[in-house]
């Protein structure tokens, strides 16, 4: 059962089933302006929901993690498998699960303003994350300034898209502590990688995280030598990441063959056959 704090109003999970029944139910037949206004106030339902789970979240695992603390389990124990129990409840993975967790935690914490707008609809649960990404690097005390500055007033944020409000965040953070934000680049340098992953179709996706410098080099070596139409692109690019990359998940066959190249400043993807 949760209590809503603002009108002491207990909410458990067969009222929010009994809402989900009626919408199930519902039959639209409406003019266009109903309609929008119909997709407009879902849209505040579904924000409205993941502050909610927020909440939830929160309290299950300082529960669990309560618990486990009086009974006298060793303190690595507290909060094992709690990411995992998320993830089940969301019908997703353990990993995506402690995700979830991060972000509650964050939001119920440290960002007071951030889950406001979640609440009243005006930011939704990626921008909400963006927003908790950006600012992870930081202290407590200089995360809650950037929450302040973004979310306190409605108007800051609105109509702001996905890129923009990360521009604004991750300014704010290199304003306030320009170390941190150095840290963060070297973490993510030393995380670069190759990857394959399947496709449809009895194809591949092969994948390079790499640092920009590198990205650029490589493509600028590419051009040079003329590969980019030439039938051994990806032996080419494999070739460059073994010297730049220390972690292979895995690689195709040498003989594998490459139509074409798709460059970018993060990754490079090839479809393999």
């Amino acid at each position: 059962m949760v209590t809503n704090l603002a009108s002491d109003i207990a909410l458990t999970a067969q009222d929010v089933l009994v809402f989900v029944a009626r919408v199930q139910r519902a039959q639209f037949d409406v003019d266009a302006a109903t309609g929008i206004d119909i997709i407009s106030a879902l849209e505040t339902a579904k924000c409205a929901c993941v502050a909610a789970q927020a909440v939830v979240t929160d309290a299950v695992a300082i529960t669990i993690s309560n618990e486990r603390k009086e009974r006298g389990k060793p303190k690595p124990q507290w909060r094992r498998g709690i990411a995992s129990q998320i993830g089940l409840a969301r019908r997703e993975s353990p990993h995506r699960g402690g995700t979830h967790l991060g972000l509650a935690r964050a939001l119920v914490h440290e960002m007071p303003h951030t889950m406001a707008r979640l609440r009243a609809g005006d930011l939704n649960e990626w921008r909400a994350m963006i927003l908790v990404r950006e600012t992870a690097c930081l202290t407590a005390e200089d995360r809650g300034t950037i929450d302040e500055r973004l979310c306190a007033d409605p108007a800051t944020l609105a109509g702001a898209g996905d890129r923009k409000i990360e521009g604004r965040a991750r300014s704010l953070a290199n304003q306030l502590d320009a170390a941190s934000q150095v840290k963060r680049r070297a973490k993510a340098y030393s995380n670069r990688r190759t990857s394959t992953r399947p496709a449809p179709d009895s194809m591949c996706s092969f994948t390079t995280l790499m640092g920009l410098d590198r990205r650029v080099s490589e493509s600028s070596e590419v051009s040079r030598r003329k590969l980019i139409t030439e039938p051994l692109v990806g032996d080419h690019c494999m070739a460059l990441e073994r010297r730049s990359t220390p972690k292979v998940r895995s690689w195709p066959h040498r003989s594998a063959r490459v139509p074409r190249m798709l460059m970018g400043c993060r990754a490079s993807r090839a479809l393999i056959h």
